[in-house]
């Protein structure tokens, strides 16, 4: 269930909207929002952003009042111009990665950010099982990251690539997102019918 939470911070009221099962991670983003406040001051204008993890946040100042209101990018429709004020898919995504991390043993996240860009066959579609590969590039905001189906037909190797957005990922399979956070020479193949992951870690570069 979607719930509001707020809390004071040097005077200012912010709220934030998640669903009940991320309120821990929710009310975390209220610590770190204290902290960065503490070293840049948030408040001091009328609409902040900042970058947590994966994504943005943007702190905007209410029409009345000192109240402020945290938003993440629209998800749901266009993440590079709209917002939305359900934080549920930004903090999950950001669980995901972390528990990614935690399984292959690794502490140290390789950034990705929502509006970087994924290579993906256009014969890729819900419910095929897939490869994803990381490759190193120099490119800004290319993530490196390709997927292509794991068993194409001809005529799915015929069919182009097309470059989108990592958060675009969410509307073909949200489980790939905490997938992205791998490092270079990483490779996995999901298995829809087990729906599991196989995580290759052989050719990472140390």
């Amino acid at each position: 269930m979607l719930k509001k939470y707020t809390k004071v911070i040097e005077g200012h009221t912010i709220s934030l909207s998640c669903d009940e099962s991320v309120e821990t991670q929710g009310q975390a983003l209220f610590r770190i929002l204290e902290q960065q406040n503490k070293l840049t001051p948030l408040f001091s204008q009328e609409a902040c952003t900042i970058r947590i993890g994966w994504t943005y946040y943007y702190i905007e100042k209410q029409k009345t009042g000192n109240d402020y209101i945290l938003t993440c990018p629209d998800f749901q429709n266009d993440p590079t111009k709209g917002k939305m004020e359900d934080i549920t898919a930004a903090i999950m995504v950001q669980n995901m990665m972390m528990d990614t991390l935690s399984k292959i043993k690794r502490k140290d996240a390789h950034n990705i950010f929502f509006a970087d860009s994924v290579t993906v066959s256009q014969a890729v579609v819900p419910g095929r099982d897939l490869c994803l590969q990381r490759m190193e590039t120099k490119k800004k905001g290319d993530s490196g990251w390709t997927i292509v189906l794991e068993h194409p037909s001809e005529e799915d190797k015929a069919k182009p690539m097309v470059n989108v957005l990592v958060c675009h990922l969410l509307k073909l399979n949200p489980a790939l997102m905490g997938l992205l956070v791998l490092p270079v020479g990483a490779k996995v193949i999901t298995s829809n019918e087990q729906k599991s992951f196989h995580i290759n870690l052989k050719d990472v570069e140390k």
